[in-house]
């Protein structure tokens, strides 16, 4: 084999590689914001937040606990990534 040919090669793995891990950081920065997204809906912890950007603040003057669940279409962060809409349209 020639050695442009082995350079075209070795190039081409080493993009790969580089492909994967990128790949990889987008997938843990993509559940990072998920994490972070359910922390703030989360209503039932420590915080008793009945009130968010998304759903309002009417629950701030009421005394019971707001407990609607929240859905995906309740993540406009993780709904902004295509790869993380299409994780979900393939589930």
């Amino acid at each position: 084999m020639s050695d442009e040919y082995q350079s075209v090669k070795q190039e081409l793995k080493a993009l790969l590689a580089d492909r994967k891990e990128l790949e990889d950081k987008l997938d843990k920065l993509q559940q990072e914001i998920y994490d972070k997204e359910s922390e703030y809906f989360d209503v039932d912890g420590g915080s008793k937040s009945y009130h968010n950007i998304l759903r309002g603040f009417d629950g701030m003057s009421r005394t019971q606990s707001n407990n609607s669940n929240m859905t995906n279409n309740d993540r406009i962060f993780s709904l902004s990534s295509a790869s993380y809409v299409k994780q979900v349209q393939d589930q």
